[in-house]
């Protein structure tokens, strides 16, 4: 069976609006997906600067926040693996922190979706920065083979002004055919499709309002964009996206 190639999604639900009728509440989402370790805006190989990278990123991100009250901040994988400074990261023996982590930890990412290239360094690698992070990493269809339970955490749910957010993700099921499997032992990985059909109804019964969805798809090198409030699901690279939704009753 082939599936769509997509690295990771996140699937954000509104569970809860405002009680009272009147009550308005606008939630802004902002997503940056495929950073592959690039934090400074710098072209590694041609030794020049570049028009992406966190630190780029991080000035539109907390511009947004100063406008927004309500802002939810996620990102969509492939995020450890790219840049020479994520090799040279995956190689270190001991030290502190994944420095991705500590960055994105700084920005105050709420949750990120887990990518293929995740893997590419061996689960090693990945549990660390995973476990240097803040957020949850999410990926609901990533199963362990053993007993069929869930790899990482399924879902998160967060309130913002009042309203309850679920947040679901899902990442790509072809890694099988890309990683190696020592770089992914005893894992498996359900059709996403079939997860969420088996975990937005069990969302929905909180009294979802309304959902919106974003998902990665591949790309060589992130290539940055703006996103304007009328391109809702446009992607982005490691440039924020951005969505406005409005919950009420």
């Amino acid at each position: 069976m082939t599936f769509p190639r997509f690295p990771a999604c996140l699937l954000c639900l509104v569970l809860a609006a405002p009680a009272a009728a009147a009550d308005r509440v606008v939630l802004t989402i902002l997503q940056t997906s495929d950073l592959h370790a690039n934090l400074l805006p710098w072209d590694y190989a041609r030794g020049t600067e570049g028009a992406w990278g966190l630190a780029r990123v991080a000035t539109r991100i907390r511009q947004i926040r100063k406008e927004a009250p309500n802002v939810l901040l996620l990102d969509g994988g492939d995020t450890i693996q790219g840049a020479p400074s994520g090799w040279l990261e995956a190689r270190r023996p001991s030290g502190g922190p994944h420095f991705i982590a500590v960055a994105m930890n700084a920005l105050g990412y709420d949750a990120m979706s887990v990518g293929n290239h995740e893997f590419n360094f061996g689960m090693d690698v990945l549990r660390r920065a995973q476990k240097d992070s803040s957020f949850p990493w999410l990926s609901a269809n990533t199963r362990n083979v053993s007993d069929g339970s869930a790899a990482f955490p399924e879902v998160l749910v967060k309130e913002l002004g009042g309203v309850r957010v679920g947040v679901l993700g899902l990442t790509t099921p072809n890694i099988p055919g890309w990683e190696p499997a020592q770089n992914r032992p005893g894992l498996t990985w359900e059709d996403p499709v079939e997860t969420a059909k088996r975990l937005v109804p069990f969302l929905r019964k909180r009294r979802a309002a309304t959902s919106s969805s974003s998902c990665s798809t591949a790309a060589s090198r992130p290539t940055p964009r703006r996103a304007s409030r009328t391109e809702p699901g446009m992607r982005t690279g490691s440039s924020p996206s951005r969505e406005r939704c409005r919950a009420s009753t």
